[in-house]
């Protein structure tokens, strides 16, 4: 695998891990170059950033933008029904005709709840279009708790993403090598960071436990992917693919467990 190895000198940032979950995502199957997907880039400090990909050049928000504007799909509904009489959900698919679907867009923007215009205009078209027209949407996240990810999850439903296209990749990152990084950079203690780090590998911990039911919280691919600057190579492992059940936790290979191990903090279970 070319081009996925982090050198342990450069600076981990939002940019470089969703570069990196995009190859993976191609590279083990789960396209990112279809429309319509979703990927929850989780790894020990996340930005708490949104990456659009929608063919200009890149966009970064605020996730809690996007929680708005998922907030709104309910007024949104509403005024649809309101002016078109019909179940909005049906709306971007059956429109063949530019007035009504630029009303739809209309109405989509004035109700979505965002200021910025280049945003605005972008979730106005994911809330807007059928489920495989949607703009791609990278989130980079620190998941320290199952029910955050039962949050995005829900959050990407409802802006109408297919289930089985909401993506999970976890960047296991050293968290020697991760403290070191953020030291002079970020105002945390070790101890904070450390529980931080702990955190998302018992979330993923409990994500490669629970067998099929991980299907509730999420039906795309799930990759877990070690980065290993000491051995001159990463590894990828691919806990489940899109719309099928997962490998169990005993089937993941015995070695790859052993490397995530050594990479989480102590009194992570792995």
């Amino acid at each position: 695998m070319e081009n996925t190895l982090l050198s342990p000198d450069q600076e981990i940032s939002a940019e470089k891990r969703v570069a990196l979950a995009q190859r993976l995502l191609k590279v083990h199957g789960d396209s990112a170059a279809f429309l319509g997907t979703v990927s929850i880039i989780v790894s020990g400090i996340g930005s708490g950033l949104v990456f659009a990909d929608d063919g200009q050049l890149p966009h970064f928000f605020d996730i809690d933008v996007l929680k708005t504007a998922a907030m709104q799909t309910m007024a949104i509904a509403k005024k649809l029904r309101d002016e078109f009489g019909s179940d909005a959900e049906q709306l971007p698919t059956n429109y063949s005709d530019p007035k009504r679907l630029s009303k739809l867009r209309e109405i989509t923007a004035t109700h979505i709840g965002i200021d910025d215009e280049r945003t605005r205009a972008l979730l106005t078209g994911v809330v807007a279009s059928s489920p495989d027209q949607k703009t791609n949407l990278m989130f980079d996240v620190t998941l320290q708790h199952l029910r955050q990810l039962e949050t995005l999850a829900r959050v990407a439903r409802t802006l109408g993403y297919a289930g089985d296209r909401i993506h999970l990749i976890w960047m296991v990152a050293d968290f020697a090598t991760a403290r070191a990084h953020l030291t002079g950079h970020e105002p945390l203690s070790p101890e904070v960071l450390k529980n931080i780090h702990r955190g998302v590998a018992a979330t993923m911990h409990d994500v490669c436990t629970m067998e099929k039911e991980v299907r509730k919280y999420i039906d795309g691919g799930v990759l877990i992917h070690v980065n290993s600057p000491d051995s001159g190579g990463a590894e990828t492992v691919v806990l489940k693919k899109a719309g099928k059940d997962p490998v169990s936790f005993a089937g993941i290979d015995i070695e790859f467990r052993k490397k995530v191990s050594l990479r989480v903090p102590s009194g992570a279970l792995w």
